[in-house]
């Protein structure tokens, strides 16, 4: 692997961690013991990375642009497991409205 290809893939992976923390912190506001937190922060930040590269690789695939596609990334990373949830409950709210037809 070039330089080039590590350097971008570190700054991806950081985009996406900040993105995740972001996420969790705006999302999780409860008072909780230190060990919940941190598990909920370890399992938030994993799940928005994973959003974070599943988005970038959607992204780059319609717009062929490393730099637009790391920003939906990181906006996918803010947003994590929630989008795949809304995005699942649209699918399927328009296949139940196809069948019910």
């Amino acid at each position: 692997m070039n330089n080039e290809k590590l350097t971008f893939w570190a700054w991806f992976l950081f985009i996406a961690l900040v993105g995740g923390i972001l996420g969790y912190f705006a999302k999780n506001k409860a008072p909780v013991s230190r060990t919940e937190r941190l598990r909920g922060l370890a399992i938030g930040i994993l799940t928005s990375m994973f959003a974070a590269y599943v988005t970038f690789q959607i992204a780059f695939y319609y717009f062929h642009s490393e730099n637009v596609s790391v920003a939906i990334a990181g906006v996918a990373a803010w947003m994590g497991a929630d989008a795949f949830l809304t995005l699942e409950q649209i699918i399927l709210n328009k296949t139940n409205k196809k069948e019910g037809n």
